[in-house]
């Protein structure tokens, strides 16, 4: 399990550093599939969204946090809500296109990190999850509003990039208050 989720973390960071580097050189000719051709985008996007609403889901029953409770309301309705707008966007092209609800595979391993856990150990997991994917989805955005293939994705990826931006601010700053309380915890049992 440790090993699982120490590639997850490395491949979202090579993922994330690969993005981000293309995207400052103005070369799209390095930038990852999803953020050049629209199919791909489309398919991280809404497999993205599965797995937010999932660990969001979570989130709301598992954090002993009202704030984490809440940002996982807030990132589950997000992500119904941008699957409806992807949808909408989508269904202007023939033939329709059906988006999936269910979790891919790719993220299932992410989800199973949280199942087992409670309390102080499931904020912290899902806090680094929601850091590393956000800011995956946030560089995502970016890229293919920038170097896309399809006008009406690109617009939608511009227009999804600052709530993105907002909803990464906002885990950081609940990061940054839990890291506070528990460097608390730890210098008060001393």
């Amino acid at each position: 399990m440790a090993n699982r989720h120490l590639l997850s973390i490395v491949s979202g960071a090579a993922a994330l550093l690969l993005l981000a580097s293309s995207a400052a050189h103005g070369n799209s000719a390095r930038l990852p599939w999803a953020a050049t051709s629209g199919l791909h985008f489309v398919e991280a996007v809404i497999n993205a969204d599965n797995y937010r609403a999932k660990a969001g889901g979570l989130a709301m029953k598992k954090s002993p946090s009202p704030d984490l409770r809440d940002f996982g309301r807030a990132l589950w309705v997000d992500s119904i809500e941008d699957t409806r707008r992807l949808q909408w966007v989508l269904d202007k092209t023939e033939p329709h296109v059906f988006l999936p609800t269910t979790v891919t595979p790719q993220y299932m391993f992410v989800i199973d990190e949280l199942l087992p856990v409670n309390g102080e150990d499931f904020d912290r997991r899902f806090i680094a999850q929601q850091v590393a994917s956000l800011k995956y989805a946030l560089a995502l955005a970016q890229a293919y509003a920038r170097f896309g293939d399809d006008f009406d994705l690109k617009e939608y990826a511009a227009r999804s990039a600052p709530k993105i931006e907002a909803r990464l601010e906002q885990i950081r700053q609940i990061e940054m208050r839990y890291q506070r309380v528990g460097e608390w915890r730890v210098g008060s049992s001393e």
